[in-house]
This record gives C-alpha cells, structure tokens and sequence, in this order.
C-alpha cells in the first residue's frame, strides 16, 4: 500500500535530455530518482482537458514515489509514497 497525498504536492523535478525525472527536490524529500515505470493519461478530458505523464521512481534506490508531470502547465507533483 502506500499513503496518496490528496492534494497532490507540488515538488521541483530535475529531469534529462530526453525529459525522464532524475532528481526531486521536495522538502523533506531529496535525492536522485531512478524511474522503474511511466504512463500517460487524460483526465477529465469531456470537462478541462488535462494531459499528465505518470513516473513511479526510486528515491534514493530506497523510496518508491509516484510522481506526475502536468504537460500542459509544466509543473511537477508528488502524488503517492509507497511503504
């Protein structure tokens, strides 16, 4: 299981050239990221658009993170730690 924040918290994403998350700075978070899977998804699409790219990543090879990034608005989001 794991603990969803609600809302999700907005974190600074540091990603690579080819835009896969590398690093997250989120207090108290920190560390590098090791993403392990990704998806796209559209929610809400019939009411506001909104096009988010999913990543579930290591946190410091220990941490398991689902993370998201708003497409549109650019901004990244904490959303769920596992245990």
């Amino acid at each position: 299981m794991g603990l969803m924040l609600n809302p999700a918290r907005e974190v600074e994403v540091q990603v690579d050239a080819e835009g896969v998350p590398r690093r997250l700075r989120g207090d108290p978070l920190l560390g590098s990221l090791r993403p392990v899977l990704s998806w796209r998804a559209e929610v809400d699409w019939w009411e506001r658009p909104v096009l988010r790219e999913y990543w579930r990543a290591l946190l410091q090879d220990r941490l398991l993170l689902e993370i998201y990034h708003e497409l549109d608005s650019g901004r990244w989001f904490l959303e769920r730690v596992f245990d």
